[in-house]
């Protein structure tokens, strides 16, 4: 079994923290690392990683901050919590680990191919659990941490995101903290003061919180929302499809003044609107 490189396990002191909840249905204990290691945001606060699971804290409707722990366990993949919870709030639970884990993706057809195309190396890797990718728990928070990728590196990525939790999350019992919500971001860190870890992008980190307490309030939702099941449910159909050269599959229109980015994609992806408002002057880092 892979363990992610440079990590140690779960310490007991931090395991005796947390109850155990049980087994998360549908997931085997192989295939949690797969997950964790798909891309960098494990790396990104509050995820902690460790070699056998993580910590990720989170807000779950009015009730404090809580912090959850998922483990690999030898009967399957264990979720541990330091807060409990409330009887009715079960299913926000599970639509929080759903969308985390990726459990909503429908890999069935994807992993049925890979039976019939061995001399595609990436095939390998999917029979091994790879193909879900791990997300935050809401689409803001994705967002944000995305915002923070833009012309950075990666450990400026990991430093500007990191200290985003630090001064703008809230604790849990644990001793953890959460991503900063869009009130918290808003107040914690204003536009044109000094304590401005994100440079030129706070400001597009205000209008997406603006926008997420208002008209954008789908970006606070957990579980898996309509617009992803209906691009989930469009795979099969990506699969098959003759895609076009790049230059001919998007059109890439940009208007300065309103930093408007319109994707239009001719391969059967649609089209995804982006609006971030500029707060005037010239944008600069």
């Amino acid at each position: 079994m892979i363990n992610p490189p440079g990590f140690k396990p779960i310490p007991d002191e931090i395991l005796s923290k947390f109850h155990f909840m049980g087994n998360i249905p549908g997931l085997a204990s192989w295939q949690l690392t797969p997950i964790m290691m798909s891309h960098g945001w494990i790396n990104l606060h509050p995820f902690n990683c460790f070699s056998n699971g993580f910590i990720y804290s989170f807000s779950l409707g009015k009730r404090p901050s809580i912090s959850l722990l998922v483990k690999r366990e030898a009967a399957g993949v264990g979720f541990y919590l330091d807060t409990p919870i409330k009887s009715g709030q079960e299913k926000s639970l599970m639509n929080i680990l759903t969308r985390i884990l990726s459990l909503d993706f429908p890999l069935q057809e994807f992993q049925s191919l890979c039976k019939h195309q061995e001399e595609h190396s990436f095939l390998s890797l999917a029979r091994r659990g790879w193909g879900r990718m791990l997300r935050c728990a809401t689409p803001w928070e994705d967002a944000v941490k995305t915002l923070c990728t833009t012309n950075a590196s990666w450990p400026h990525t990991v430093k500007m995101c990191n200290e985003l939790v630090e001064k703008g999350g809230a604790a849990t019992r644990s001793g953890h903290l959460t991503f900063p919500g869009p009130s918290n971001l808003l107040t914690t860190f204003p536009v044109n003061t000094g304590d401005n870890p994100l440079g030129y992008r706070l400001q597009y980190a205000h209008a997406l919180a603006e926008n997420a307490l208002g008209i954008d309030s789908w970006l606070l939702k957990t579980g898996a929302l309509p617009q992803e099941a209906k691009l989930l449910s469009r795979i099969s159909v990506i699969q098959r499809a003759r895609l076009t050269p790049l230059e001919e599959k998007s059109a890439l229109k940009i208007d300065p003044c309103r930093s408007e980015v319109l994707s239009s994609c001719k391969a059967g992806q649609g089209l995804i609107l982006k609006r971030c408002e500029s707060r005037g002057g010239k944008i600069g880092r």
